[in-house]
């Protein structure tokens, strides 16, 4: 399992998510949700638990790493994000994937499940979370995109880190 780590930018922190986030989640979820169609956003308190404890589950499994979105501007949780799908590729196309660890870092993974409270939108931590996300996960391209869903193979990411 990875270790939870901050990211931080100008506008925008990147925050291991925990159960203290939970009011903040609700609060910033209560707002406008008509844009949240495609990605489980967490209605009052009690969903937003379960939206948490869902969330470390993944992490404990290997699977994800989570976190809440603060503006730094006022402090405020304003969304959630994640990596997701985590996999180290064996040494050879034979061996089965395993889950990343400190160690052994991940060879793919998505960026998703990302919402943004709708007042809150747009904001320039918007931008800002792609491209702090992006260069992370980036730095370390994997030898090959097995995940069928991943857009991108390894050469058109090495094009786009060296822009």
């Amino acid at each position: 399992m990875l270790t939870p780590f901050v990211l931080e930018g100008r506008h925008a922190r990147l925050e291991p998510l925990s159960e203290s986030h939970v009011p903040g989640l609700a609060e910033a979820a209560a707002e406008d949700r008509s844009s949240y169609a495609y990605t489980w956003v967490p209605e009052g308190t009690a969903q937003a638990e379960e939206y948490v404890r869902s969330a470390l589950a993944d992490h404990a499994r290997g699977r994800s790493l989570p976190w809440a979105v603060r503006r730094l501007a006022d402090g405020r949780i304003v969304g959630s994000t994640r990596y997701l799908d985590l996999e180290v590729f064996g040494a050879t196309p034979t061996e089965p994937a395993q889950p990343p660890t400190d160690g052994r870092p991940p060879s793919v993974l998505e960026i998703g499940r990302t919402w943004y409270a709708h007042a809150r939108r747009p904001f320039p931590a918007r931008l800002q979370r792609a491209a702090v996300f992006a260069v992370p996960a980036a730095r370390r391209p994997p030898r090959e995109w097995k995940n069928p869903r991943s857009l991108y193979r390894r050469k058109e990411l090495q094009a786009a880190i060296q822009l």
